[in-house]
């Protein structure tokens, strides 16, 4: 490969490296001359390698570049071959006695290089200049550096072509001053600093931007995972403020007056609700003052509706900032209070003020036959306050949450009759009482209303309501009593006057008109018996077989079945007895006129042409022709007791609607009839 290189000097690529190396041996062979170990040529090539590796250092020495370039003979310039894997040896130590001569570290061709690079060399190992600059392994440069050697370069053999090499200019270009081409004149010392070679220059690689590449990526990574640390310290500071300020306000936060800084939703709903127990308002103006408390009108708060909306009104996203700002929050109060209770509690305060600022000797309750009404009549004078105007100034209070209430003058003004509250109540509950209708229940059902007859026992008397309680007696003892008792199989059942009685009074004062359920009470009872003589006592007779049993007396019926079972039970309402209608006595047997959706048409007894009744039953069980029968009676609200005594039928017996249709579901025609009593 040797013999097909081309002189530089024709092709104009003179390299300043071989020109450099070539000028500095000239001026350096006489000094080794004097290191007889060594040989002139090994010490010629040791100079030219020197030399030519140091040229950063001496190339600030014009001289010695305007003799280099003097040279006319370059061909035989040293060069490395492209292809040839250099490895520096470094010098062995001197001999003892020997004079200091320098280190030749020996360049050997690798194992597997070609037989044209091997035959460059006749001797496995080549001396290298004393001062020569070696490159070593990337191991044995990070030794020498970590024992704060220099790591050495490297003299391109000669005769061998270049090795090409990575530009590494690009990486370290803001490392050192541009090179402008001129050199350093007037620098006495070299500079320190590293000189990288033009990119176009691949002919030698410096073991120091090397190591400087390796620091400087080693820089660059610790920087970007020192970066990477402290965005995912930020990312993960930023999530967990998200997710705590998710549930929690931010400090320095207040909302309806209530401290809720650090707390959770639910904490703040707490702390709301609670706060709400222990509410309370004045209301004062002059001499008049009335305090209300939570628990005098059932005062509550929603908190959870509270904190809902406070929490509505704070964005978790924004806690960076929102840790330093202040935050008072305001929301609907979600507050109830029983409005009846306030309007009470109003009236009275207002009653004890104006007993002692306005005169009422002369003011009564009168009914007026014009209007049929109770009235307040006569004259008052004094001072009175608007109860209205009082409570309604108190309500606006109590929804706002506020904590005190001053009235003005306005609702203070001249007594009229409407004032006198205690006697105006006394008007309005007698006129409500006296122009509604209650009506009376048994198990639910409505059995009797009471509504005109309400006139006569409520009056007013001394500007009093008055309730006349022998009357209310004498209705319910002869007239409601027989309507409402019934039997059952065990027991008869009978109105207890008294209790209904005072119940009946009580709601009246009040001027309450809401249903009244009768109380009933025990009369006879069957209890303890033995299963047969209770049979006995409802009429069950063995050599009956299968019938239906009715006891006129006990207004109660049984189906027994041919073994005593009993199918089916009702208390039920017979015949009116008081109007000759009671039904027959006997045995009878079921016909075969059974049927559904029938139509009762009653006779004409009142001779007018018209039948006396007519009505719908859903369930006709017949035992005497198709004129008495078992049927619904949907138009009655109870049976059994003494109801036939007077409001009894005309002659059939009547069940409640589902008694008749189970019935009708186990009755069969023929079944036998026996009626007694």
């Amino acid at each position: 490969m040797a013999g097909d290189q081309t002189d530089p000097r024709d092709t104009g690529e003179l390299d300043s490296t071989e020109v450099l190396g070539e000028a500095q041996g000239a001026s350096d062979s006489s000094t080794d001359e004097t290191n007889d170990w060594v040989t002139e040529d090994d010490a010629a090539q040791t100079a030219t390698a020197d030399d030519s590796a140091g040229w950063s250092d001496d190339l600030g020495d014009t001289s010695d570049l305007a003799a280099a370039m003097a040279l006319e003979d370059t061909s035989e310039l040293p060069r490395i071959d492209d292809e040839a894997d250099t490895t520096a040896v470094l010098p062995l130590e001197k001999p003892d006695g020997a004079q200091e001569a320098p280190s030749q570290p020996t360049v050997r061709q690798p194992d597997d290089a070609s037989e044209d690079d091997a035959k460059k060399d006749d001797a496995d190992e080549k001396p290298v200049a004393a001062d020569a600059t070696v490159v070593l392994g990337f191991d044995e440069q990070r030794e020498l550096v970590d024992q704060g050697q220099e790591a050495p370069g490297v003299q391109p053999e000669p005769g061998a072509e270049p090795v090409p090499q990575e530009d590494f200019s690009d990486w370290f270009s803001h490392e050192g001053p541009a090179d402008d081409g001129q050199g350093d004149e007037g620098e006495d010392e070299p500079t320190t600093e590293l000189e990288i070679p033009d990119a176009g220059n691949t002919d030698e690689v410096v073991s120091a931007a090397s190591l400087q590449h390796e620091e400087h990526h080693h820089k660059v990574m610790r920087r970007r995972i020192v970066l990477g640390v402290v965005a995912a310290a930020v990312v993960c500071c930023y999530a967990g403020g998200a997710i705590y300020f998710g549930d929690h306000f931010y400090p320095r936060t207040s909302v309806n007056g209530i401290d809720a800084s650090l707390q959770t939703t639910d904490q703040l709903a707490d702390e709301a609700t609670q706060d709400a127990s222990s509410f309370q308002t004045q209301v004062s103006m002059g001499d008049f003052s009335l305090d209300v408390q939570a628990a005098d009108v059932s005062y509550t708060c929603d908190g959870s509706a509270v904190a809902a909306d406070a929490r509505s009104q704070e964005s978790a996203l924004r806690w960076p900032v929102a840790l330093f700002q202040d935050h008072a929050l305001t929301t609907d109060p979600h507050t109830s209070y029983d409005d009846a209770q306030l309007t009470q509690l109003v009236n009275q305060a207002v009653q004890q003020h104006d007993a002692t600022s306005m005169v009422t000797n002369y003011a009564y309750v009168g009914y007026d036959y014009d209007s049929r009404q109770y009235e307040v009549m006569g004259k008052v004078s004094g001072t009175a306050l608007n109860a209205q105007a009082v409570h309604d100034a108190l309500a606006q209070a109590i929804q706002a949450g506020s904590q005190t209430v001053t009235l003005d003058a306005s609702v203070s003004h001249d007594a009229t009759l409407d004032d006198c509250l205690e006697l105006k109540q006394v008007a309005d509950t007698a006129n409500a009482v006296r122009g509604a209708s209650i009506d009376i229940t048994l198990n639910g059902q409505t059995c009797w209303t009471l509504d005109d007859t309400l006139k006569s026992w409520v009056t007013v008397s001394e500007s009093q309501l008055v309730v006349n309680q022998q009357a209310v007696r004498v209705w319910a003892k002869y007239t409601l009593a027989p309507q409402v008792a019934y039997s059952d199989d065990e027991n008869d059942y009978t109105l207890d006057v008294d209790t209904f009685v005072n119940t009946l009074v009580e709601h009246l004062q009040q001027g309450n008109v809401d249903p009244i359920e009768v109380p009933m009470t025990q009369t006879k009872s069957t209890e303890g018996l033995s299963k047969e003589a209770a049979y006995a006592k409802g009429g069950w007779d063995s050599s009956k077989g299968r019938y239906v049993d009715v006891d006129l007396d006990a207004q109660y019926a049984r189906m027994f079945d041919q073994d005593g079972t009993v199918l089916w039970e009702s208390a039920i309402v017979s015949g009116n007895a008081s109007e000759g209608r009671s039904t027959p006595t006997g045995t009878y047997y079921i016909d075969s006129y059974m049927t559904q959706d029938a139509t009762l048409i009653g006779a004409d007894e009142d001779l007018d042409g018209d039948p006396d009744y007519q009505s719908h039953v859903d369930y006709w069980m017949p035992f005497i022709g198709n004129a008495y029968a078992f049927h619904d009676a949907s138009w009655r609200s109870s049976f059994g007791g003494k109801i036939y005594q007077t409001n009894g039928s005309h002659g059939c017996v009547n069940l409640p609607h589902q008694k008749a249709e189970d019935l009708y579901g186990i009755v069969q025609v023929g079944d036998q009839v026996y009626i007694h009593t």
